[in-house]
């Protein structure tokens, strides 16, 4: 059973076996051939990638791995949450600011929304985001291009979503309903293009240059090509 999935830079696939103990993530490549990273891990559920770091919900263990997909050393970056080999949610995501999450349970919370970017051990740490909505195995999404977390596999069968805003994330509220026992949700890379202008200097004296830059930034998650300001 596939729980999770995540791609690099080069366009290599990453997949784990989350009903499988000790079982190696496998790496399909660009041109469909698929080989298996030399480490394997426990009940492994979800991965997200930063970098050239893999990290793995590993269930068996209750914690959050890290591996160099280079030197494929593992370590530990977060631990103190329910170990399960089945039926737990461990979903992974990485948000704009490059912060490591995690839906997953703990001691005093039931499935909620760590941010484990600093490491260490979660078992009494309170959320960055809780719902009694949550169930054990939903999956959560992030739109880079506005900061919105999408949550699947809620009780009642909906689709939630939050805004980080400022570092804060917005209260849960209702994105798709009558979707059925969902758990699982993604979103699509896209390519944002946003253009800013600015003068300088401000104020401009008389008979004095006034000069205006144009800056176009990709705010998305795709590369752009062709792309002509004018």
């Amino acid at each position: 059973s596939i729980d999770g999935i995540a791609a690099d830079a080069a366009g290599n696939i990453y997949v784990p076996n989350s009903r499988v103990a000790n079982q190696p993530i496998a790496k399909i490549a660009p041109s469909g051939d698929i080989s298996y990273l030399p480490v394997s891990f426990t009940w492994a559920s979800s991965l997200a990638i930063l970098g050239n770091t893999l990290y793995v919900s590993e269930g068996g263990t209750g914690s959050v791995k890290t591996m160099d997909l280079t030197t494929f050393q593992v370590g530990t970056l977060a631990t103190g949450f329910r170990v399960a080999s089945d039926h737990f949610s461990g979903s992974l995501a990485v948000d704009p600011r490059g912060h490591i999450l995690v839906l997953w349970s703990n001691s005093n919370h039931g499935t909620s929304l760590f941010d484990v970017t600093a490491g260490g051990n979660f078992s009494s740490t309170n959320p960055v985001l809780s719902d009694g909505n949550y169930t054990d195995d939903n999956q959560i999404a992030v739109d880079p291009n506005t900061s919105t977390f999408y949550f699947a596999g809620a009780a009642n069968d909906v689709v939630y979503k939050s805004v980080l805003s400022n570092g804060t994330f917005g209260p849960l509220t209702l994105h798709q309903g009558n979707v059925g026992d969902c758990e699982a949700v993604c979103t699509f890379p896209s390519s944002v293009l946003s253009v800013a202008k600015t003068a300088s200097p401000s104020p401009v004296q008389p008979q004095s240059s006034l000069t205006y830059t144009l800056t176009a930034t990709n705010g998305g998650t795709l590369p752009m090509t062709s792309v002509v300001v004018t």
